[in-house]
Formats: C-alpha cells, sequence, structure tokens
C-alpha cells in the first residue's frame, strides 16, 4: 500500500481490509480468543470498514453496534450503555474511543486497522485495561503487516527502544518462552507473523554509523520528522558515530536533505561553531556549562558581564555533585 506523510493512503488501506476474508478470518479470531458473552471494543480504519466488520459480525449472530461520525452511526452514548450492561458483544468504533472512555469491564480489544503512532496503539490498547469486578483478564487480537511500521508493535507491547536487534533478541525470547513479562500477563504471536516482523528488520553487522544511519531513516519515516542528537541518544545510538562517515552529525543532516543551506539556515559562523562543539574534546564540564549559561540567558549570540556569566555557571554546576566536583573550587565563591 502506499506510504504518504508518515501513514497509509487512506483509500488503499481501505480497501485492503474490507474484504470477506479478512472479515471471516477477524470473527474466527474473535470466537476463538474471546466470543458471546464478552465485551470487546473493535477498532477500524474507516466508516466504511466499521459498517462492513459490523454487518459480517451481525451475520454470523454476534450482537455488534457500529459507531463513528456518519450519519448511520449507531448511537454512541446508547451503544457504549449496552456494552458495559452486556446487552452487545462488539463496538466497531472509528477515531472514536481512543481515550476519555470508561467501560472498566472491556474483555477484549479487537485492533483491526494499522496503528502508524505508537502512542495511539496504547491508548487503543488501555481501552481494556481498567480493572472490574469478575474481569479475569484482558483479551487483545492484533494483526501484523508486511510494513515496518508493524514494528511499532512489539516495541510497544514489550517496552523496547527502537533498535532492531533489540526487537530480534526480544521475539526469540517470545518464541521460547523467556521474556519476562508481568505475572497473569502472556503475548502469543502466529509464527507466520514472527517471520513477517523478522523479515522487517535490517540488522547491521556490528557498525556502529550504519545502525545510526537506519534508525535516523527509520524515525524520520515513522514520524514524519528528523530525529535529534538527543533522541538518537536516548535511543541506545551514539550520535558521534556520525563523525566516521560524515565528519559531524551536522553533515549527516545536510547529506540526507534535513538541514538545507547549512549557511543559509545558521550562518557561516554558526554552523562552524556546532560542528567544533560537536568534534571538540571536553575531559571536564567547563565549556558546555559556559554555553548553557549563556543559553540559558539568552544570549547565545550576545554578551554577558563575567560578574553575570559566573553567577549562571555556578547555578548550573551546583545542580550536579559530579559537575561541582569538576570545578575544583567553592561555588559560593565565583
Amino acid at each position: 500500500m502506499p506510504w504518504r506523510s508518515t501513514r497509509f493512503d487512506p483509500e488503499a488501506l481501505e480497501n485492503a481490509v474490507i474484504t470477506e476474508s479478512r472479515a471471516q478470518n477477524a470473527l474466527e479470531q474473535w470466537q476463538k480468543h474471546a466470543g458471546p458473552g464478552t465485551r470487546t471494543i473493535a477498532f477500524c480504519c474507516s466508516k466504511r470498514h466499521a459498517d462492513y466488520m459490523s454487518n459480517a459480525f451481525r451475520q454470523a449472530g454476534v450482537r455488534v453496534a457500529s459507531v463513528h461520525s456518519g450519519p448511520e452511526s449507531d448511537p454512541r452514548a446508547t451503544s457504549l450503555e449496552k456494552l458495559r450492561e452486556g446487552k452487545l458483544d462488539v463496538v466497531f468504533a472509528v477515531d472514536m474511543f481512543n481515550e476519555g472512555v470508561d467501560i472498566p469491564n472491556i474483555d477484549a480489544v479487537l485492533m483491526l486497522r494499522p496503528t502508524e503512532s505508537r502512542i495511539l496503539w496504547l491508548q487503543q490498547f488501555g481501552r481494556g485495561l481498567r480493572r472490574a469486578e469478575g474481569k479475569s483478564r484482558l483479551t487483545v487480537v492484533d494483526y501484523i503487516g508486511n510494513h515496518k511500521v508493524f514494528l511499532n508493535k512489539p516495541m510497544a507491547l514489550l517496552d523496547l527502544g527502537n533498535g532492531h536487534r533489540e526487537i530480534s533478541d526480544a521475539l526469540t525470547q517470545v518464541v521460547s518462552g523467556e521474556f519476562e513479562l508481568p505475572p497473569g500477563c502472556e503475548v502469543t504471536y502466529d509464527l507466520a507473523s514472527i517471520d513477517i516482523l523478522r523479515g522487517l528488520l535490517r540488522i547491521p553487522k556490528d557498525h556502529e554509523t550504519e545502525a545510526l544511519e537506519n534508525w535516523y531513516r527509520e524515525f524520520r519515516a515513522r514520524t514524519g520528522a528528523r530525529p535529534t542528537a538527543l533522541q538518537a541518544f536516548h535511543e541506545g545510538y551514539n550520535p558521534r558515530a556520525a563523525r566516521k562517515k560524515y565528519g559531524s552529525w551536522l553533515s549527516l543532516l545536510q547529506k540526507e536533505g534535513d538541514l538545507g543551506d547549512s549557511k543559509g539556515l545558521f550562518g557561516e559562523q554558526a554552523a562552524k561553531l556546532l560542528e567544533q562543539l560537536e568534534t571538540t574534546q571536553m575531559s571536564r564540564s567547563f565549556k558546555m556549562l559556559l554555553l548553557q549559561a549563556m543559553l540559558n540567558q539568552d544570549q547565545l549570540p550576545g554578551s554577558l558581564t563575567i560578574d553575570a556569566l559566573t553567577s549562571a555557571f555556578a547555578k548550573l554546576a551546583r545542580r550536579q555533585a559530579k559537575l561541582a566536583d569538576e570545578v575544583l573550587c567553592e561555588l559560593d565563591d565565583t
């Protein structure tokens, strides 16, 4: 399916999920893992998709409602109330119940659409995580497709970073039953889904720069924005690895076309300063604290008096004992 602006093309996605075979499979999976008598929210990709799935389940004798923003929608409040009371088995929804819905006795969540956002996926997942009297478990049935966006699911479910090696190791542990989950929780992947996920992984052979490049491009494709060096660091990638091939992180951005004309954007001096900061060896924190002090005073570029600069420097250094120790003098005397 075409991928446009960090999401699947809506029309192509709708055509792909609205098929008799997929509806029949969803019904069979729901009957196998949840079944009549459970309270289920099913997330769909469009109004037509929700109505189609609702009709397919209704023809099989399942008590259903289709809730969305269209004129043919079942009543939202009434449908939720019937679901709470056990008078409905499944409510098919479109962008309606991602958050702000409180139905503690939901027994199952049926994910019938790919969700590009990890946060949105967790919100949908979380609709069933409330505890309720007589509720012993929550069942979540989800689908895996042949696109790298589906790697978001094991990342979110297993609390992983974006590293493909980490995902690969976790999937191996899940299959062998060795992945540690909270008591009472289990994750089961169909073996075909495992093969699809593994086919999406791109694991460099211990090459730090290549790993950074792959993560950078995947982050940009997934979010529609280039990552920052700090985001790379927090995801377990070393931004300095860009030096080996590009000379600096800034040059990597330029090569990827995410910086435009660096001279026009920053000015020649600012671009040189950023590259100098990235490549300068710093055994102590003095230079970075001075720069941070000027930034905090909105004086970079600009100027500060020596008294104002030392005062701002000392304030920063006091925040961490390690930084204070590096100064080697009483900060109250600065």
